[in-house]
């Protein structure tokens, strides 16, 4: 979920004007996925600001690098880019990174989208039970399940995560990692944990 697209922005930015690659390579390179329409439309006219020099000088024709779409469960959505998505899926990616939703999967409201996160969490063995599970947020389970469908074998992720995922009880099996135990493993090994609050924004 690339929301309003500052991540995307941030990483082509860098690409761009610090590290100096060719910005069409970068506007095929990276990609920000969001199934909110109005987040995909502000994303791509932040897209267009930030780098409106560089697409009117190309000679090419450009990507605008936001898709509508469901990035982890793939359903269809109406005016959607699945095709896209699942291109971009079958090639995977080499770094992840992004502020993925928070919520508690207890709050949210009963339709097949609960169904679909309550069935992954336990398919990738983080699903809590008992009181722990009243409080479980999704976004270990986006996280889980983005790095397994996107992220290539040595990529690399930046993720921001809430405060309880590193100190709750409702993600011990997160912090156990349980979801190496399981029928489909996923590969994801945490190097450096950033707060913030004290080390970011201070």
């Amino acid at each position: 979920a690339c929301g309003t697209g500052s991540f995307v922005l941030a990483s082509a930015r860098v690409l761009c004007r610090e590290v100096g690659l060719d910005f069409t390579h970068i506007s095929i390179q990276v990609h920000g996925i969001d199934i909110n329409p109005t987040a995909v439309l502000i994303s791509r006219a932040c897209w267009v600001e930030e780098f409106g020099d560089e697409i009117q000088n190309s000679v090419e024709r450009m990507r605008i690098p936001f898709f509508i779409g469901d990035a982890v469960f793939g359903r269809e959505v109406e005016f959607g880019d699945q095709q896209v998505i699942d291109g971009i899926r079958e090639a995977s990616v080499n770094t992840l990174t992004g502020n993925l939703p928070w919520a508690a999967l207890s709050s949210m409201p009963e339709v097949p989208y609960r169904e679909h996160l309550d069935q992954c969490a336990t398919r990738l063995g983080v699903r809590e039970t008992g009181s722990r599970a009243i409080h479980q947020n999704i976004s270990t389970t986006f996280a889980l399940e983005a790095t397994r469908l996107y992220l290539e074998a040595d990529g690399t992720f930046g993720l921001v995560l809430p405060r309880d995922t590193i100190n709750g009880r409702a993600h011990e099996r997160f912090r156990r990692c349980s979801f190496r135990d399981v029928e489909s493993p996923v590969e994801f090994n945490v190097t450096r944990i950033l707060d913030l609050r004290n080390e970011v924004f201070d």
